[in-house]
């Protein structure tokens, strides 16, 4: 697992507990991922599968500023703020970048050369409860600031069985291939 750290220091409790969810996605189905498997999709409870996200143009100004920490590797990138709140979880999956890569067909984008990928960066240290695992790796030390690369077709999972949200950016774009 990739592993980084960026300084968000000035990004404090306040900003992310003002953050504003557009939207939440029951993760149930995990992007067609049991369908993959060939395994009937599991009887979870009907709210425990469900992020609350706020995309790109709705996010607030601070996170454009991190997502502006990855310019210099990512390319054409969109920010996505998630909660999860206290148990809640998204399931086994592996990310579709649906929305970037119909960017790419609307606006036309160049990608020669570069390949999807999607930084998770965590907003807070990791909490009790609050889970990440990737590729059969869990990462249960994280701190605020810190990130992982999820290229496409990499299985992951999240979980919140604690008792405070867990919040992450993710900032979704193009870097050169072979640079994670």
């Amino acid at each position: 697992m990739y592993k980084g750290h960026k300084d968000i220091s000035f990004v404090t409790d306040e900003m992310i507990y003002r953050v504003k969810f557009t939207e939440h996605t029951n993760t149930v189905y995990s992007a067609g991922f049991w369908d993959s498997m060939g395994v009937a999709v599991p009887d979870y409870p009907y709210d425990a599968p469900w992020v609350h996200q706020v995309f790109e143009s709705d996010c607030d100004y601070w996170v454009h500023e991190v997502k502006h920490q990855f310019d210099d590797v990512l390319k054409y990138s969109v920010a996505t703020v998630n909660c999860i709140k206290p148990g809640r979880f998204i399931a086994p999956h592996t990310d579709t970048l649906y929305k970037i890569k119909e960017r790419v067909k609307k606006e036309k984008l160049n990608i020669k050369g570069l390949e999807p990928v999607r930084i998770n960066l965590f907003l807070q240290d990791r909490l009790m409860g609050h889970y990440f695992e990737m590729e059969n790796e869990s990462w249960i030390d994280y701190k605020k600031g810190d990130f992982t690369v999820i290229k496409p077709n990499a299985e992951h999972l999240v979980a919140n069985l604690g008792y405070q949200n867990r919040y992450t950016l993710q900032v979704t774009g193009f870097a050169e291939k072979g640079t994670f």
